[in-house]
């Protein structure tokens, strides 16, 4: 996992954090300094020099480019036929998957 820290925003006269919460429009977000779009990696933003790929996670990789590229929602159809699980289930963990995915871009990434 790749973690940003950045200054959060202040108010004009540097006394107060500024949130989302001040600027109910998200298209505000980014104007304000509130969501600031991450750098692609290839711009050298990300130090990666204390985490080397370990020789089994090349492997990985090699074996994962090989497989096919399914959405969330392709292996929860999957799960749906399996037995013993019920839709509910997989309802349920789409929605946290959903949440999830929310919280990375606001807050992580």
């Amino acid at each position: 996992m790749l973690v940003r820290i950045n200054f959060a925003p202040l108010s004009e006269d540097g006394l107060r954090t500024l949130s989302i919460e001040d600027f109910p429009d998200p298209s505000d977000w980014e104007k304000k300094g509130l969501v600031q779009p991450r750098p692609h990696y290839g711009t050298g933003r990300y130090n990666t020099g204390l985490c080397p790929v370990r020789d089994s996670e090349r492997e990985l990789f090699s074996i994962r480019q090989q497989r096919y590229d399914s959405t969330v929602r392709d292996q929860a159809y999957i799960l749906i036929k399996g037995d013993g699980i019920s839709r509910q289930m997989v309802c349920f963990y789409l929605e946290l998957f959903d949440i999830f995915h929310y919280l990375f871009d606001l807050l992580i990434v």
